[in-house]
C-alpha cells in the first residue's frame, strides 16, 4: 500500500511537472515570437501602438466633451432659472435675498453665490439679460424696414414674451451708465418707429409728443402681467388693436361710437 501511494504521488508530481515544463516552454516560444516580431518589424509595432493610443484618446475625448456639454447645459439651465426667478421676485420685492431666490429656483445657494457675489450683482445680471432680449426683439421686428403693421405686431409679440420672462421694470432698476445708455438707445429706436408709423398714416400725428410711446408701454405691461393666459401671438393681436384704437389715425371716422363712449 505504501509503495503504491508513493508511485501515485510521484506519478502526479511527474505529470504536474510535465505541464509546468510545457507551459514554460510555450511561454518562452511566445516571448520569442513577439520579441522576434518586434525586432523584425518595429515600425509595425509602433504603428499599432499609436493607433490604439489614438483610438483610446478619441474615446476619452468624446466622453469628456459629452460630459462637459452636459455640465454646461445644466449650468446654463440653472443660471436661466436663477435669472428668471430673480427677475420675478425682485420685481415683487427689491429686497429679496439670494437665498430666497435660489430656493425658489431650485438651485443650491452656494451655486448662486459662486456666480453672483451679491443681490445687486444678480439684479444687474437680470437687467443686462433683459436688455439683450429686448435688443433681439427690436432686431427681429425690423422696425425700420418691415411694413409698419407687420413690424408693430412682431415687436408686440416679442416684447410681451420678454416682459413675462423677466418682469423686472428696466426703468425702475438702478443700473450702471452702460445699461442706461442701452435703454435710451432702445427708447430711441421705438420712438423712430412710431414716427415712421405716423408718417405712413398708421398712427395719428396730432397727439402730444410721447403719448403713443407711453400708451404702447402701458398696453404691453397690462397684457404681460394681467393677461398671462393669452399666448404672445394672441396678446400681440390685442395690443396692436388697443394701440391703434387709442392712437390710430382717423379712428373716429371708422368708429364713431368710440367718441360717444
Amino acid at each position: 500500500m505504501c509503495d503504491l501511494s508513493r508511485q501515485n504521488r510521484h506519478g502526479g508530481i511527474s505529470v504536474a511537472s510535465g505541464f509546468a515544463q510545457r507551459a514554460r516552454a510555450g511561454g518562452a516560444r511566445l516571448r520569442s515570437i513577439v520579441t522576434g516580431s518586434i525586432r523584425q518589424s518595429p515600425q509595425r509595432c509602433d504603428d499599432y501602438v499609436l493607433k490604439r493610443v489614438r483610438h483610446v484618446t478619441q474615446v476619452l475625448t468624446s466622453v469628456t466633451e459629452s460630459t462637459l456639454k452636459a455640465m454646461r447645459a445644466d449650468a446654463e439651465r440653472n443660471i436661466e432659472a436663477v435669472l428668471r426667478t430673480g427677475a420675478r421676485l425682485l420685481a415683487e420685492d427689491p429686497g429679496t435675498s439670494i437665498a430666497t431666490i435660489a430656493a425658489a429656483a431650485g438651485v443650491d445657494r452656494r451655486t448662486v453665490y459662486r456666480r453672483f457675489a451679491s443681490r445687486e450683482a444678480l439684479r444687474d445680471a437680470v437687467l443686462h439679460t433683459k436688455l439683450d432680449a429686448v435688443d433681439a426683439v427690436l432686431d427681429d421686428a425690423r422696425l425700420d424696414t418691415a411694413p409698419v403693421g407687420v413690424a408693430l405686431h412682431r415687436f408686440m409679440e416679442g416684447v410681451i414674451a420678454v416682459a413675462r420672462r423677466y418682469p423686472i421694470d428696466l426703468d425702475q432698476a438702478h443700473s450702471d451708465a452702460e445699461s442706461c445708455t442701452r435703454r435710451l438707445g432702445q427708447h430711441d429706436r421705438i420712438a423712430a418707429f412710431l414716427r415712421r408709423a405716423i408718417d405712413e398714416g398708421l398712427i395719428r400725428g396730432d397727439l402730444p409728443e410721447g403719448i403713443a410711446a407711453a400708451l404702447l408701454k402701458q398696453i404691453v405691461g397690462v397684457l404681460a402681467r394681467q393677461f398671462r393666459d393669452y399666448d404672445p401671438v394672441h396678446a400681440a393681436d390685442m395690443a396692436v388693436d388697443a394701440l391703434l384704437r387709442g392712437a390710430g389715425h382717423n379712428v373716429h371716422r371708422n368708429s364713431p361710437q368710440l367718441i360717444a363712449a
